[in-house]
């Protein structure tokens, strides 16, 4: 499986207003409303030859967690950022600037 390397964090834009994130020269007219490509999931476009669903034995559920595609993916900076922002957009997590950590909305 890929490992992971270190990523710089970009608080600044962490704390900005929502469409952080949100490419508005891409979007993209489609069913009953317009479709906006979210900027750091242009890097998928590189990625590697991979196995998404890994080998298992007959009758064995699919494990995500055993997935190339995935592994490869969470690894790079960039998604690993657009995930963060489309969490935070949704209103999911919150930061507290007391403690300076986010946590999840239901734990309010």
């Amino acid at each position: 499986m890929w490992g992971c390397a270190p990523h710089t964090l970009r608080w600044a834009a962490y704390l900005l207003p929502a469409k952080a994130g949100l490419d508005p020269a891409r979007t993209k007219k489609g069913g009953r409303r317009n479709k906006m490509k979210r900027r750091g999931f242009e890097v998928a476009q590189q990625m590697p030859p991979l196995v998404h669903n890994v080998s298992r034995k007959f009758g064995e559920p699919f494990d995500i967690m055993r997935s190339e595609v995935v592994d490869w993916l969470i690894c790079q900076p960039e998604v690993r950022n657009a995930l963060f922002d489309i969490v935070r957009e949704s209103g999911y997590i919150k930061f507290d600037p007391i403690s300076r950590r986010w946590y999840g909305k239901e734990r309010e």
